[in-house]
């Protein structure tokens, strides 16, 4: 009966993650550096430029900021405050890193700030 209920686990365990190499700790750092390497060799081969590519560095803890929030939910089955507010917090940070790396003009774009605020805000009221 022990082996049997040591093969059951590891079966579940492969089930629940059928890539058994990814997990939740190495997917972000893994696609943060592939994504900056593909705009780093798009930029190699085409000519494409990027002029602001310091703010790709603030997706970093954007990333991670969805990365807690997803790992919150699954853990808790739900989006609670936590959750909630880590994924907002990352909103904040990919639109202001949109805005470096596109060369937008912040003193026309700075209200969709108040708008991702006003959505945190109803969000977080609903539970």
């Amino acid at each position: 009966m022990g082996e049997n209920q040591k093969q059951d686990e590891s079966s579940e365990s492969t089930s629940s993650n059928p890539m058994g190499w990814m997990n939740s700790k190495s997917i972000i750092p893994g696609l943060t550096l592939i994504l900056l390497g593909s705009i780093f060799l798009l930029g190699n081969l085409t000519g494409f430029r990027i002029n602001n590519w310091w703010a790709l560095f603030i997706l970093i803890p954007a990333f991670g900021s969805i990365s807690s929030g997803w790992a919150r939910y699954r853990k808790v089955g739900r989006f609670d405050r936590s959750a909630r507010s880590q994924i907002f917090s990352s909103l904040f940070l990919i639109f202001l890193s949109a805005v470096f790396l596109l060369g937008l003009d912040f003193s026309q774009i700075w209200p969709v700030f108040v708008i991702l605020a006003g959505l945190g805000i109803l969000v977080g009221a609903n539970r």
